[in-house]
């Protein structure tokens, strides 16, 4: 089969490389639309009252903002198309992501992720011809699905795509470090347990809605944070080292969870972005 956890990929085969703050930042998550077609019971969109689909689409003219204004400081880390939606439901997704590889000149990877329902070898194809050097496939049903996708994409670049799986099994689990978004969802762990924790999120990783919108990470389904930063008025220098990312590093950095979304959060936090966190 071929799966290993992107997680432990991610430590293999992107070294941290951080010599300041700004360079500390090496993620980018693009949560591009606001639709999924799936209802998974470990994401907030299980229930729709919490978290409902929305067909809200991001603007070519908000990824390119973001595309420029990464280029300006340089940034040679990673673009990920994934969020809380499904982004193969973006309206414009092949646009979208050859205006990124185009762009910012030093990209690590373009990577997308996504569920696989709408996948086929012509789409994987385009994909790739848009510059994605990463298509992470999360598996939702069971095993089978292994051979269904090695079969579909068996004369396409095969280097370039990933399994994750997410089905339940007997381990319970469904492949995942399972946490509450937040506090968008419960898992049976409070997140009182995680208040003297620290978390690394915030000071390696920017995510951006599909409005331009910065949350305060891939944790904040709820938009707990709300901060009054959008990349299509701000810059990703100015966002980065806003006071308001500081003022939650300062007290993530203190061990402290003290403020939405991080006071109700049971995310680890701590699995990559080390280097980061001490560049800060």
């Amino acid at each position: 089969m071929k799966y290993k956890d992107p997680i432990y990929i991610d430590r293999d085969l992107d070294p941290e490389k951080c010599s300041d703050q700004l360079s500390s930042l090496q993620r980018v998550e693009i949560n591009c639309v606001g639709l999924c077609n799936r209802t998974c019971p470990f994401c907030p969109r299980v229930d729709s009252k919490v978290y409902p689909n929305k067909n809200v689409h991001m603007s070519e003219k908000t990824a390119i903002a973001i595309y420029k204004s990464l280029q300006d400081i340089d940034y040679n880390g990673r673009i990920t198309f994934s969020g809380m939606s499904e982004p193969l439901l973006h309206e414009d997704i092949f646009n979208i992501l050859k205006h990124a590889h185009i762009t910012v000149r030093k990209l690590s990877r373009l990577q997308i992720i996504t569920n696989g329902d709408f996948l086929t070898a012509e789409i994987y194809n385009k994909l790739i011809d848009c510059g994605v050097d990463r298509i992470e496939i999360n598996l939702y049903d069971g095993e089978w699905q292994v051979d269904e996708f090695d079969r579909m994409l068996k004369n396409s670049d095969t280097s370039r795509y990933i399994f994750r799986k997410h089905y339940y099994d007997e381990t319970d689990d469904y492949g995942l470090i399972l946490n509450n978004r937040g506090g968008a969802i419960c898992t049976g762990e409070s997140g009182i347990l995680y208040k003297d924790k620290p978390c690394y999120l915030p000071f390696y990783k920017m995510v951006i809605d599909w409005n331009g919108k910065i949350l305060l990470c891939p944790q904040d389904w709820l938009h707990k944070s709300e901060f009054n930063l959008n990349i299509n008025i701000n810059t990703i220098k100015e966002i980065w080292l806003s006071p308001q990312l500081t003022e939650y590093r300062s007290m993530l950095k203190n061990n402290r969870r003290a403020k939405g979304p991080c006071d109700g959060c049971n995310v680890i936090g701590t699995i990559t972005g080390r280097e980061a966190f001490e560049n800060f």
